[in-house]
């Protein structure tokens, strides 16, 4: 069945003590066992970041998060609220409110596109001009996981009944084109496939968007909530494991990957390109970045934090959300 015409993707982010972190290059090793080989010279002497800025406190368990054009966008647990702030500054803007909390964003350059998840589904997926105005639900959910949009349909993962889905963006009756999926959680879009992370297996799939059948890209990976798609790569976290890894997005891979990173406290949620990864800790309290491509080694950005979650990039902006310590930060990357 069509799912719609390809669309070049649009990338919507799309989460203590010091953690310790594996400095050096890229290992060639691959399995659960990967560790890094150091680089055979020291690293040079990074230079100090900028001191991270304050945009919201006080704010109720601050959890999804969006950037971009010079606006993010975050949505607050504790009261059901979404927030919109523009990065040239100011005071936050009550920008909508649900009686469920919101775990998923995506970003378009007209819209920004809001799931729930809470204890009673069927929810609205909710489509809202970026300027401001009335929500339109495009379609009914179940407890959403991950979302991503092209041009044309929006995709996403719900946790409770196991599907995969699509929905114009103009609205209509989701699509189902995976069923049946053990915890499906992040979600991604490329100009020809749907990837997606099924935690339950440990497992990630693909589908092509006009038609096919999923197919299972890799197996045997724990903890996993979030993928992106970048240079021929599936990067992803594993949050108990504590590691940034990547594998051939084209297949073939059973309980091996390329490990970038370790030692992690508790990673969930991230942004990378292909060139640059970043994430938060939320066990170590702390933000960082990988110049995966520059073999610098993880590189420190943020620390004593209360359980920085989701983080975001808009140009030259790194923004995070601090959910227990209900705040919302933004550095120079």
């Amino acid at each position: 069945m069509s799912r719609g015409v390809p669309h070049l993707l649009v990338v919507c982010a799309m989460a203590g003590a010091a953690a310790s972190i594996v400095s050096g290059g890229c290992s060639s090793s691959s399995g659960a066992g990967a560790t890094f080989t150091p680089p055979a010279t020291a690293s040079p002497t990074p230079t100090p970041f900028p001191t991270p800025a304050l945009l919201a406190n006080g704010q109720a368990s601050p959890f999804a998060l969006a950037a971009g054009n010079g606006e993010v966008f975050w949505s607050t647990e504790g009261d059901g609220a979404i927030w919109r702030l523009l990065a040239a500054g100011g005071t936050p803007m009550a920008f909508a409110t649900y009686a469920a909390p919101s775990h998923a964003f995506a970003l378009d350059a007209g819209y920004l596109y809001v799931t729930f998840n809470g204890a009673t589904p069927p929810f609205p997926l909710w489509k809202i001009p970026r300027a401001g105005g009335t929500p339109t639900a495009i379609a009914q959910t179940g407890r959403v996981e991950g979302i991503t949009v092209d041009g044309s349909q929006a995709y996403w993962t719900e946790r409770d009944t196991g599907n995969v889905l699509s929905v114009s963006l103009g609205g209509g009756t989701p699509f189902a084109f995976a069923t049946a999926q053990a915890v499906p959680l992040g979600i991604a879009d490329q100009p020809f496939w749907t990837y997606w992370a099924e935690q339950g297996t440990g497992s990630f799939w693909r589908e092509p968007k006009i038609s096919g059948t999923p197919e299972r890209v890799a197996q045997g990976f724990t903890t996993i909530f979030s993928l992106t798609v970048a240079s021929g790569y599936i990067y992803f976290l594993e949050e108990n494991n504590g590691r940034l890894c990547r594998i051939a997005a084209g297949g073939g891979n059973v309980g091996s990957a390329e490990v970038l990173a370790q030692g992690l406290a508790q990673p969930r949620y991230f942004w990378c390109d292909g060139t640059t990864a970043y994430w938060a800790e939320r066990g170590g309290g702390s933000v960082a970045r990988l110049p995966i491509t520059a073999g610098t080694g993880v590189e420190p950005l943020a620390s004593g934090l209360n359980d920085p979650l989701q983080v975001a990039i808009d140009g030259s902006w790194l923004y995070w959300t601090e959910h227990q310590g209900a705040r919302v930060w933004r550095t120079l990357r």
